[in-house]
């Protein structure tokens, strides 16, 4: 049985690609920023990117086995069941999950654009100027997206590519890993 898990860099794609994968599989979603979000509006707090940012932080540093537990029970997984994750941000993690999906096997897909396309994905979805785009970065849920999560990537795919495109390659990979 396979987990995998989604990451990039904001802008990537990655939601919008683990979302049309979950819908062409009928595989459940799990997402680290839906459960931040999530907890976010419990808080009562407006969900702008910073207190994403800092909530998601807290998590994470608390109790990070219980924060990864909560997201992976937040999309509806059941232990045996297939499941997609979007939003891996941090190597500690991926052992985690690993242990917490266990006997399942976990596979990791980053998705990466070019940083122009990813800059103009930002201005258009979330109205971030290029200028503020550093700022956001700069904080630790963003510092292991590009590289280092890069480096564990079982498949690594050019976000550039059209949805449906990057969809089948994704399922023709995972025919390949059972």
């Amino acid at each position: 049985m396979l987990v995998i898990a989604f990451s990039g860099k904001l802008g990537s794609g990655k939601t919008t690609i683990s979302n049309a994968v979950a819908t062409a599989l009928g595989w459940p979603l799990a997402g680290f920023g839906d459960y931040v979000r999530q907890v976010v509006r419990e808080r009562g707090l407006d969900g702008t990117r910073e207190n994403l940012q800092a909530v998601g932080t807290e998590l994470l540093e608390a109790d990070p086995r219980e924060f990864c537990k909560a997201v992976l029970s937040s999309g509806g997984w059941i232990r045996g069941e297939p499941l997609l994750i979007d939003g891996l941000r941090h190597v500690k993690t991926i052992a985690i999950i690993q242990e917490l999906i266990s006997p399942a096997t976990l596979r990791i897909i980053s998705i990466l654009v070019p940083e122009a396309t990813r800059l103009q994905r930002l201005g258009q979805r979330d109205q971030v100027e290029a200028a503020s785009t550093g700022i956001i970065e700069a904080h630790s849920s963003e510092q292991e997206v590009g590289s280092i999560l890069c480096s564990h990537a079982d498949l690594v795919l050019d976000g550039e590519k059209p949805v449906s495109v990057l969809v089948a390659e994704i399922i023709d990979w995972i025919r390949l890993q059972s």
